[in-house]
Parts: structure tokens; sequence; C-alpha cells
């Protein structure tokens, strides 16, 4: 059985996953240029940086407004 490696699982499918989740909590959030930044950023990176993109884009599309992003971020939490 094939694996996928752990830094293709830090992709636009996850950032495909976090817009939807996050978009219910906050409608102004931008899906579609999230996941294009996301895909595009991600390609060339191994784990580390993968993850460290995805936060840096998470903080730019939620405002840069620290207090905000947790807020949203921990309502797209599950139980």
């Amino acid at each position: 059985m094939a694996y996928k490696k752990l830094k293709f699982w830090f992709d636009k499918e996850l950032a495909v996953l976090l817009s939807d989740k996050i978009q219910v909590v906050y409608p102004e959030f931008s899906k579609s240029t999230f996941v294009k930044e996301v895909d595009k950023a991600v390609q060339p990176l191994e784990l580390k940086d993968r993850v460290k993109s995805i936060s840096d884009l998470l903080f730019i599309h939620l405002n840069q407004d620290y207090k905000l992003a947790i807020q949203v971020l921990l309502q797209t939490l599950g139980p």
C-alpha cells in the first residue's frame, strides 16, 4: 500500500479544508485567493517550510489581527 509523505498533507487540499471551516465563522475570508496562494507557495517546499507558509498566509488572510485570528481558528476546531 502506498502512503502519502507527511509533507504532501500540507497542500492545496488542506487549504480548501481550512478555508471551508474558516468561512463558516468568518465569511469575509477569501477562500479562492487563499487556496491559490497556498497551492503556489507550497509546491517547491519541504514539510517545515510548507507549515510556515500556510501559517503565514493564514495570518495575512485573517486581516493580520492576531486576536481575531485565534478566535476564528478556535471556532474551526472539532469536539
